[in-house]
């Protein structure tokens, strides 16, 4: 029989803060139309995904029917009556662009939508028009911002860039954000082509810091440090110190998932050193990037074996998050401890803490995130060192499900549900799906760390025991007829 050794912690961003709805004052909306309308109609994107941006951002908590309420007040629905979807094809031609409501929209949504039967009719008076793509067409200016991760502070930065630069640079945030990598590289992409030899501006370095953090995420940790080396030379050549510390950070989780733990904890003190120097809030207890470091430092701290350490820094950040009213870093925090009570042997606290963790998603009104897949898996971890697979097995895929939605096959974290899973399974007396499993984890290993590191030779190791075990038990099966 095989066990796990593979133990899955949450050491990466925080995408949503999330809390009940409550009623939002009309000045409140009014005050957020802006950003909600750039989100909404410039970037096109869906209202479930602009409420979880604006909780991520603004910690701006609407209800659905209060978004629906306030478009339609303000004029900016995307959905088309009847007869303006047939003026619209009427009119429409390759070259033609649509305009509802001031928004730019795709022939391929309007024709969609007359075929698919999705028309709903507004009580709004919608205005409907069709320029030529040599017409000029309005658009909402924007604020450039890049993505955060484990504790990076790379926020927004002032740069002589064209709006539309600053508006592609926006998307590609917004995509980080939501964990979509491939449109978000799409983005920068363009935004790489339009500052064109600009090395030292801050848009470039915005942009370079986000490759990086869009690579780290799905596995690609030769592209990730080549990228996150650039942004940090390039943010201390600006004399940008707080977004110098989040690069920093993003180096120290990138050594961590390398296993270079000692790099990982010097990276991850000089970026705690360039938040405490320049901090963005006067109580440093409370300032999210500092919070969102002490946690990274307590994994890596449990990491080498110094659990006291750990459980030091950990409880430091959870009180951080509970000043910041952050449930989402309390979550994170809360199953990382659970993690070190794991280490100790301690599964009853262990166990606890998992299930801390999880009650606060809840009332998630967001669907689920990598941060509630980490304790899945945990759980799963904890019931499979005591051999209790059967309750280890829904946990552990359904951590793989999350997982894969949201990084594909070659994240840090995938792998190491695959590993897991593939263990349970074949306890389970299920080689033909642990072959499957362990495929999948060679593949990914593979791909990531090269056919020759010593984990993918393991890999593929187990795939092969798993092959063997089918073959037995087919044998098994012949002889027996």
């Amino acid at each position: 029989m095989r066990s796990s050794t593979m133990l899955q912690t949450i050491s990466w961003e925080t995408p949503y803060k999330i809390h009940r709805s409550r009623k939002i004052t009309e000045q409140e909306f009014d005050g957020h139309k802006r950003e909600i309308a750039q989100l909404y109609v410039n970037e096109d994107l869906e209202l479930d995904e602009v409420r979880r941006i604006m909780a991520q951002k603004f910690k701006f908590y609407g209800s659905e029917p209060q978004y629906k309420k306030h478009l339609r007040q303000w004029k900016l629905e995307k959905n088309l009556s009847k007869r303006e979807v047939i003026q619209l094809i009427k009119k429409s031609d390759k070259q033609t662009k649509c305009i509802y409501n001031n928004a730019h929209l795709k022939l391929r949504r309007i024709r969609s939508t007359e075929c698919m039967g999705r028309i709903s009719l507004s009580p709004v008076v919608s205005i409907v028009e069709c320029r030529k793509s040599s017409d000029s067409a309005p658009a909402m200016t924007n604020v450039p911002s890049a993505a955060t991760t484990e504790t990076s502070s790379t926020r927004s930065a002032a740069v002589q860039v064209s709006a539309e630069t600053k508006s592609v640079l926006d998307s590609a945030v917004s995509f980080l954000e939501s964990s979509r990598y491939a449109q978000a590289l799409e983005c920068l992409d363009s935004v790489m082509a339009q500052l064109g030899n600009t090395d030292a501006s801050p848009a470039m370095a915005d942009a370079t810091g986000n490759y990086g953090l869009a690579f780290l995420a799905q596995g690609e940790y030769a592209k990730a440090r080549e990228h996150t080396e650039r942004a940090l030379a390039a943010f201390e050549k600006t004399g940008n110190h707080r977004h110098a510390a989040g690069a920093s950070n993003n180096l120290g989780v990138l050594h961590d998932r390398q296993g270079d733990y000692q790099a990982a904890l010097e990276a991850h003190k000089r970026a705690l050193a360039g938040f405490q120097q320049h901090a963005a809030n006067t109580d440093l207890a409370a300032d999210p990037d500092m919070v969102n470091t002490l946690n990274n430092m307590g994994i890596v701290y449990r990491k080498q074996g110094d659990t006291v350490k750990a459980l030091e820094h950990h409880i430091r950040a959870l009180a951080g998050s509970r000043k910041l009213g952050d449930h989402q870093g309390c979550a994170t925090t809360l199953n990382n401890i659970g993690v070190v009570f794991f280490t100790q042997g301690n599964f009853n606290s262990a166990w606890e803490f998992y299930n801390r963790s999880l009650s606060y998603y809840e009332n998630n009104i967001f669907g689920e995130n990598a941060d509630m897949m980490a304790t899945y898996h945990n759980i799963g971890l904890l019931f499979e060192s005591n051999k209790y697979y059967a309750n280890a097995l829904p946990y552990y895929q359904r951590a793989l499900a999350g997982y894969t939605k949201l990084y594909g096959d070659n994240s840090h974290a995938t792998i190491g549900t695959l590993r897991n899973l593939g263990n349970v399974c074949y306890n389970l007396g299920n080689f033909e799906k642990c072959v499957e499993i362990c495929s999948r984890e060679f593949a990914a290993r593979k791909k990531v760390l090269g056919k020759k590191h010593c984990e993918t030779v393991a890999a593929q190791e187990r795939m092969e025991e798993a092959k063997a075990a089918v073959g037995r038990v087919e044998k098994a099966k012949a002889a027996a007829l």
